[in-house]
């Protein structure tokens, strides 16, 4: 039997590998890019009052409790929140 190879125990022992970077001019092929993933439903998004989400975010309260009295996730008053600045 021959003996089981040994794993190097520390990364500077491990061979480099240099990141592959993309970059483009192209702005319409950036946006195509941004669009990958997971599609967010079929255009039929949650509303939410944004201004009213907005005026009690800046009068203290708390994503979860915005979200919670809009009747939607947090990640949802986030997004809505962020797409209106």
């Amino acid at each position: 039997m021959s003996a089981p190879k040994q794993r190097p125990t520390d990364a500077q022992s491990l061979p480099k590998r240099d990141p592959v970077r993309y970059t483009s001019g192209d702005d319409d092929l950036t946006e195509a890019i941004k669009k990958l993933g997971r599609p967010r439903g079929l255009g039929t998004k949650l509303q939410i009052d944004v201004a009213r989400a907005a005026l009690r975010r800046e009068q203290g309260f708390s994503l979860p409790q915005i979200a919670e009295d809009e009747g939607v996730s947090v990640s949802t008053v986030q997004r809505r929140l962020r797409d209106a600045q």
